[in-house]
């Protein structure tokens, strides 16, 4: 036996009800018209939210719009364009953002997808990866002061 305040009633004649001092998830709940043959698919689509806890509102609830945000017209983005820094001779290719991780090699002399068997790997490598052409010890190795493990 349950008591609670009776949050409003559907088109069916089923019931809602809340109580607040019941453990959440246990805090709503429905008593059927039909007592004898009642199903959770008999739950209306309206009141399906409010039970599931996905809005708070009930739908006998005034409807509440809210105002509209006041919009700034300062903006601080160092670009003008969604691009990025793009240069004015730029193809549409340098646009857009490519996946390159498929810019590697298979295995030996195999290719890829998007690379013949010639073609060096052009995937990004950080700065801090042992062939990052920006890492340190890469042009130390080109130099021939770090030997091959």
């Amino acid at each position: 036996l349950k008591f609670g305040e009776l949050k409003g009633t559907d088109k069916f004649g089923n019931k809602y009800y809340e109580d607040l001092d019941l453990p959440y998830g246990q805090h709503r709940w429905v008593e059927y018209k039909n007592i004898h043959n009642y199903d959770a698919t008999m739950i209306q689509p309206e009141w399906h939210g409010w039970m599931h806890h996905v809005f708070d509102e009930t739908p006998n609830d005034p409807v509440v719009i809210p105002e509209a945000m006041a919009v700034s017209s300062i903006s601080h983005a160092i670009y003008n364009t969604h691009f990025g820094r793009v240069s004015d001779g730029a193809s549409d290719l340098d646009r857009e953002q490519v996946d390159t991780s498929q810019y590697r090699q298979r295995g030996y002399k195999v290719g890829s997808l998007m690379t013949g068997p010639e073609e060096p790997d052009t995937y990004y490598k950080q700065a801090g990866h042992p062939l990052s052409e920006d890492s340190e010890r890469f042009r130390a190795y080109l130099r021939g002061e770090v030997k091959k493990m």
